[in-house]
């Protein structure tokens, strides 16, 4: 890398539906990384509207709430500070047979404004998942880092990263760290191993 980069990770605990409360939460992890001269903060998947939606996301309403939310964390970064790493749903528009077009996605903010929107490329079914119901999947071939400050960040939205692909697709297009922002329910400390272990450390040797 051609300079260091200080990433500050704040595990926010978002609950669903608030996203008042949730935008707060982000808000003041923001402050502390900008206290500690963080370069970015990163929050996890849905941080602004909490984890797993269901139907809510397709409200229209909250929808635009969403959008609004996002506009007050561009502003909260409008003079300087850390860029942000937050996750919420990006609205495309609607289909032919008038259906909301929905992506879980992660915006990076910067300076005041969204500068890069990540779309989840793997959309996992099973258990208490049930993402394809609601929301769309990023292509493979849409997948690219984003450019934060003179780096190539490689940004994987949770199941992306229990996949090689979307990793190697990564590394083809010059990422230099892959940054994985998850949202899973707790399911004992042996987990963490396996993340560990299985997961991240998979990703990171193969590419």
């Amino acid at each position: 890398m051609s300079q260091d980069l200080k990433i500050y990770v704040a595990q926010v605990n978002p609950t669903v539906g608030d996203l008042d409360g949730n935008l707060k939460k982000i808000a003041d992890g923001w402050r502390s990384a900008k206290q500690e001269g963080a370069d970015l903060l990163m929050t996890t998947e849905f941080s602004l509207t909490g984890y797993p939606l269901e139907d809510l996301v397709e409200i229209k309403d909250f929808l635009e709430l969403c959008e609004e939310k996002i506009e007050d964390l561009c502003t909260l970064t409008k003079n300087d500070g850390p860029g942000l790493l937050v996750g919420a749903p990006y609205f495309e528009g609607y289909d032919e047979n008038d259906r909301p077009v929905i992506y879980n996605a992660v915006y990076l903010i910067e300076n005041g404004a969204v500068k890069n929107i990540i779309k989840k490329t793997h959309l996992p079914n099973y258990g208490v998942f049930d993402e394809k119901r609601n929301f769309k999947a990023n292509d493979i071939e849409d997948v690219k880092p984003v450019e934060f400050r003179g780096h190539k960040l490689g940004v994987l939205i949770c199941e992306d990263t229990w996949y090689s692909d979307v990793s190697k697709k990564l590394a083809d297009e010059g990422a230099e760290i892959l940054l994985s922002l998850n949202a899973s329910p707790y399911e004992g400390y042996e987990k963490f191993e396996r993340r560990v272990r299985d997961v991240a450390g998979a990703r990171a040797k193969e590419t």
